[in-house]
């Protein structure tokens, strides 16, 4: 665990989700070549593994950057479906697993990403336990918050997060900084 005298933790305020997911992809490439240890998850389009025409949240996943590995997060509710595809069971998995890497009494983790604070972490699911649990091992967190669900954001951390720009320079700036 680290001592940091204050957590460090940021989120960059977007309003286009597909251009930040370009972003944090190349990031996460910047990062991981500078030999950063990296968890956490960001989300990547999965557009082949739902059907049906939900504006909300399509075809998504999540790659978890300390295993590597893909897993969807939403789920087929058949051809005509308008309802939101997100899949409660498969991100509260998600959040286990990535609550079990914060907590192995071998955690090597230099920065952690959760690819967003979002409408389930604004509602006390999703991912939400698994921010609190980073800042408690004293893991910086970068995340992302789309306007829409600012003032969770704001309630939630309480004036200890800083806000970036949705910007690849900036946000390296501030992975790479000490405090």
């Amino acid at each position: 665990m680290r001592t940091n005298t204050k957590p460090r933790i940021a989120a960059v305020v977007y309003e286009d989700g597909a251009a930040l997911n370009q972003v944090f992809s190349e990031v996460v490439e910047s990062l991981r070549a500078r030999g950063i240890r990296l968890g956490g998850v960001i989300q990547n389009a999965m557009p082949n593994h739902v059907a049906g025409k939900s504006a909300c949240c399509g075809g998504l996943g999540l790659e978890d950057l300390s295993l590597g590995e893909d897993v969807a997060v939403t789920q087929n509710l058949g051809e005509g479906a308008t309802d939101c595809h997100l899949d409660a069971n498969a991100l509260a998995q998600v959040a286990k697993s990535l609550t079990n890497q914060l907590t192995a009494p071998d955690l090597s983790i230099d920065l952690f990403i959760i690819n967003r604070f979002g409408l389930s972490e604004s509602e006390g699911h999703g991912m939400f336990d698994v921010f609190s649990e980073a800042l408690m091992q004293e893991i910086p967190v970068l995340t992302a918050v789309k306007k829409d669900h600012l003032e969770s954001w704001e309630n939630w951390h309480g004036g200890i997060a800083q806000s970036l720009a949705q910007d690849k320079h900036d946000i390296l700036e501030w992975c790479l900084s000490d405090s």
